[in-house]
Formats: structure tokens, sequence, C-alpha cells
């Protein structure tokens, strides 16, 4: 699949690990997430934002803590994930909702973009 196409793309993964989440087994997103983070390039926010909402979703807040602030921590330009970021951070589950709604909606788009070649 998409793999093939783009294979330095974290989307399938990422894809993988939500669907992970969705029926509550976050455990096995965290691990396909991390698995993602040795393959993927350095600075990846839409990994890093996914990452830190499993190991939240796993009770390793800790971990989802030091992702999510390292990931702030780069330079970067503001979005979608560093949003999602902050209101995760924050502790804040609406804010965090609407932010992953939109986050959604740009990754749908890039799903698109990535299997038009």
């Amino acid at each position: 699949g998409l793999r093939i196409l783009r294979p330095t793309s974290s989307i399938p993964a990422i894809g993988l690990a939500l669907s992970r989440m969705g029926n509550g087994a976050y455990t096995d997103a965290v691990r396909i997430l991390q698995e993602e983070r040795l393959r993927a390039p350095a600075e990846n926010d839409e990994l890093d934002v996914f990452l830190g909402m499993a190991l939240s979703l796993a009770q390793r807040r800790t971990e989802a803590h030091r992702v999510l602030k390292n990931m702030l921590a780069r330079p970067g330009a503001p979005s979608a994930e560093r949003e999602l970021a902050k209101k995760l951070l924050a502790g804040s589950a609406t804010g965090a909702a609407s932010s992953l709604t939109e986050l959604a909606s740009s990754a749908n788009q890039a799903i698109r973009q990535h299997t038009i070649l």
C-alpha cells in the first residue's frame, strides 16, 4: 500500500496505531509508534503527537509528557500537531478532541495526496 508508494511516510503506522487506539489496544499502538519512531526522521511532529497520545491512553503519562514536551521544544511553525500536543499536556479533553478532529482532516488530505502520483 502506501508504505510501498511512500517508504519514508509515517502515515501508515499512524493509521494502524489510531485503529488500535480506537479498539482500546493502547499498548499495541505505543509499540507500533515506537517502532516507527526508530525508523522515521528525527523530527516528526505527526508521529510524536500520536505517540504522546497513545502513551497517555496507556497510562504512561510521564513518558507521554516527555515526548510531547520534547516535540514542542523543537523549533517549528504553529500546526495542528503542536496545538494537539499543548492540549494533551494541559489535560484538556475537549480541546484535544477538537484539535484531533482538525488533525484527522489534515491527515486525510495528506493520505489522498500521497496516494495520488
